[in-house]
């Protein structure tokens, strides 16, 4: 169990400190997301924990890649811009015509 929860802590704590931007929401809720949908022969006994984990992570942060903040400042930020496809992840820059903003 304990396996499964070190994410959480690990992923709050990033977002907690000081030199966490807006930026960083999106890929580290897409981390935990891949984390908890991966299944590894250690999670005999916790599958029913990883899978309501999951469901709660999902329905807390539906849609968060849609929120204009979050996909903008992930965009911009050096870190992800090169590493996500901004139409396919980030439908909501395309729809709203802030797709050029992206690659000033």
């Amino acid at each position: 169990m304990i396996s499964i929860l070190a994410p959480f802590e690990e992923l709050t704590q990033q977002i907690s400190s000081s030199t966490a931007s807006a930026a960083d929401v999106i890929p580290c809720i897409r981390a935990l997301t891949r984390l908890l949908e991966k299944t590894v022969e250690s999670d005999h006994g916790v599958k029913t924990s990883k899978t309501v984990l999951l469901e709660a992570v999902r329905r807390r942060f539906a849609g968060i890649d849609t929120q204009k903040l979050y996909a903008i400042a992930t965009m911009l930020d050096l870190r992800y811009k090169k590493k996500l496809t901004i139409t396919y992840h980030f439908p909501c820059l395309s729809v709203l015509g802030l797709l050029p903003l992206c690659f000033k």
